[in-house]
C-alpha cells in the first residue's frame, strides 16, 4: 500500500488541484499524503467525507465533512465548486 500514498502524493504534485474530494477517512493517510502534496504546492482544499465521527487532522487545507457520501456530495459541490481529483474509498456501509 505505500506505493499507492506514492503516487497520490506526485498526481497532487503534478495536478495542482484546487479542490479534491475523498471518500472514506478511516486511518486518514490518504490525507496526509493530500495535504502534504497542496502545502508543497500552496495550493488546494481537500474535502474529506466520513459517515463515522472520528478526525484527527486539523490542517488549514482540510475540511472534514461527516456523513453518507451521497447525502453529502451534492453539498460539498456547492461549497467547492468542481473537482480536480475524486478519490473514492468507501462503500460506507455499516
Amino acid at each position: 500500500m505505500p506505493r499507492f500514498y506514492e503516487h497520490l502524493y506526485q498526481l497532487v504534485l503534478r495536478e495542482n488541484p484546487i479542490a479534491v474530494v475523498e471518500t472514506g477517512y478511516a486511518t486518514g493517510l490518504s490525507a496526509m499524503h493530500i495535504l502534504t502534496a497542496m502545502d508543497a504546492n500552496c495550493l488546494g482544499t481537500l474535502y474529506s467525507v466520513e459517515c463515522s465521527t472520528f478526525q484527527d487532522i486539523f490542517h488549514p487545507r482540510f475540511k472534514y465533512v461527516r456523513g453518507m457520501s451521497y447525502d453529502k456530495l451534492v453539498e460539498i459541490y456547492l461549497q467547492s465548486g468542481p473537482w480536480d481529483i475524486f478519490l473514492h474509498d468507501s462503500d460506507h456501509e455499516f
